[in-house]
């Protein structure tokens, strides 16, 4: 039985190895050939970090805003 089950394991290895090849040669040719949709979604990822750091600072000195300007907040829901 140990040795059966041995077996197998060398035999699917390879056999696994190869597919995860395939696996990354089929994702780096599409990758290749869509890079502007790499872009994007790093661009769309950049741009909500900047829109989260943006409303945490606002948030963190909005008191210290509203003095100096006075001028009140928009409330999030008005944003």
């Amino acid at each position: 039985m140990l040795c059966y089950l041995i077996l197998i394991g060398i035999y699917s290895s390879p056999i696994s190895v190869s597919e995860d090849s395939k696996l990354r040669q089929t994702i780096r040719s599409l990758t290749s050939k869509e890079p502007k949709l790499l872009d994007s979604i790093g661009s769309a990822h950049m741009e909500q970090e900047i829109q989260n750091k943006v409303i945490d600072f606002t948030n963190r000195h909005k008191d210290k805003m509203t003095k100096e300007t006075g001028i009140q907040p928009l409330s999030q829901r008005m944003i």
